[in-house]
């Protein structure tokens, strides 16, 4: 996912711009004091950093963000560990123009003249040899994580980096030894962050690999390449910088972010409230797919988990399907368990499949299946052709049922309840997504915008 730590990330801003009456009020009371600015200093911003009182610095300026921690549609943990400290890039890296609009209305004060904005602290370089030795020494019961602070950046060596298509990379990163996992909980993502010109730059991301992947960190990557989109003439920074980068150069990641984590049969937490949910209607377009991907591999490769998932697959092409192998064969072994559906605006006859790569072999069959002649073998187009559209997700969906917390009854626990997970581009949710599962009977409360 280019996914998704934000006051406001990119997605459905009618779902995402709703807060709290007591939110409003207190955006109303910043206003009228924002003509009386006070001016803070580094030690002083500091010392608000928790639930009780949580400020933030970005671009000199200084915003107490207390009122709004509830309500983050990113979740309450990425704006508490950006608390206390000037998080300018991560902020202006990953949001839109209404969320920086959002911010200004927390705004308390700035930082003192003269003072500097404090040095980034540099990644934390993990010595392979030293990590591995020490793995190899360690008791093979405790895992050993890689992200052990979400506030440090974590430098990572390219290990494997392959095009598969004109706009798309495979990307695997080393972890500090094949022991090692990243410590990232299934639907969460990460920061990837890096200097550009002179320009710190920072994207969320989702990988396609997870923890049960020791050793590996591994990445879909769709570039915006300058001059493909006179919308965007320069293109994706972050996204050009990874296609560039060879074999043994090292990416900053920093994480564990967002505010959705899955537990495991059904069970899951949403802005720190606990849940569980039988059914998961998915909804997601491109590159979208990655963080849907995570939580439907991880509730299809156990048996036990019983959680039923519907998907409904947004692209241009048939041919910018990603994941398509690894979707289609968990379709094929989990019947009662996963359904799949695609739509695409122009379906072809000749598709490459953009699988996961968890391995030398999964990088050979993307590369045989892009040889014509597999390509001419492939089955016609049997799934939606145009675009999302209400009476789709109505028959592709599963049906709304009322959310369970964990003090419910077994009986409501055997019932079950309903969430729908979604991710992809901003107008397809706001305008098709949000208001179609709001048609089905969805609730704000049940929808998940990664």
């Amino acid at each position: 996912m280019l996914q998704a730590g934000a006051l406001l990330q990119h997605a459905a801003p009618s779902l995402l711009l709703a807060s709290s009456h007591a939110t409003r009020s207190w955006m109303a009371l910043c206003r009228n004091q924002a003509g009386d600015l006070k001016e803070y200093s580094m030690r002083q911003v500091s010392k608000h950093a928790s639930d009780e009182t949580c400020w933030i610095v970005v671009n000199g300026k200084v915003y107490d963000v207390t009122a709004y921690i509830d309500d983050h549609p990113g979740g309450a943990e990425t704006i508490l560990q950006n608390a206390g400290v000037d998080c300018t890039d991560e902020f202006m890296g990953v949001h839109s123009q209404e969320a920086k609009e959002l911010l200004e209305k927390f705004i308390i004060g700035t930082v003192k003249p003269g003072t500097k904005k404090p040095a980034k602290a540099p990644a934390v370089v993990i010595d392979a040899a030293a990590a591995a030795a020490a793995a190899a020494a360690a008791d093979p019961s405790v895992p050993l994580v890689t992200l052990q602070d979400p506030r440090e950046r974590y430098a990572l060596p390219l290990a494997v980096k392959q095009q598969l298509n004109h706009d798309t990379y495979f990307m695997r990163f080393a972890l500090p030894s094949p022991r090692h996992t990243l410590g990232l909980p299934c639907g969460k993502h990460v920061f990837l962050c890096a200097d550009i010109g002179g320009e710190g730059v920072v994207r969320a991301y989702t990988p396609i690999s997870g923890d049960r992947d020791p050793g590996v960190l591994e990445f879909l990557i769709k570039v915006y390449w300058a001059g493909a989109n006179p919308r965007f003439p320069e293109g994706g920074k972050m996204t050009q910088h990874l296609a560039a980068m060879k074999e043994g150069d090292t990416i900053d990641v920093k994480g564990p972010y967002g505010k959705f984590q899955y537990e495991g049969h059904g069970k899951y937490t949403l802005n720190r409230v606990r849940g569980r949910a039988r059914y998961m209607s998915m909804i997601t377009g491109g590159s979208g797919i990655t963080p849907c991907y995570d939580v439907l591999r991880e509730i299809l490769r156990d048996p036990a988990d019983d959680t039923r998932c519907s998907l409904i697959y947004a692209n241009k092409h048939e041919e910018d399907i990603w994941l398509k192998q690894e979707l289609e064969d968990m379709a094929r072994d989990n019947p009662e368990r996963f359904h799949l559906w695609y739509v695409v605006e122009e379906p072809g006859t000749a598709p490459t499949p953009i699988t996961h790569g968890a391995g030398p072999g999964g990088l050979a069959a993307a590369a045989a299946a892009a040889d014509p002649a597999a390509a001419a073998a492939a089955a016609p187009w049997t799934y939606s052709k145009g675009y999302i559209t209400w009476d789709m997700m109505a028959q592709h969906l599963l049906p709304p049922q009322p959310l369970i917390r964990p003090s419910g009854s077994d009986q409501q626990q055997q019932q079950g309840g309903s969430l729908a997970l979604m991710c992809g581009p901003p107008g397809m949710l706001e305008h098709v997504v949000v208001p179609g599962l709001s048609a089905m009977g969805y609730t704000a409360e049940q929808m998940v915008v990664f």
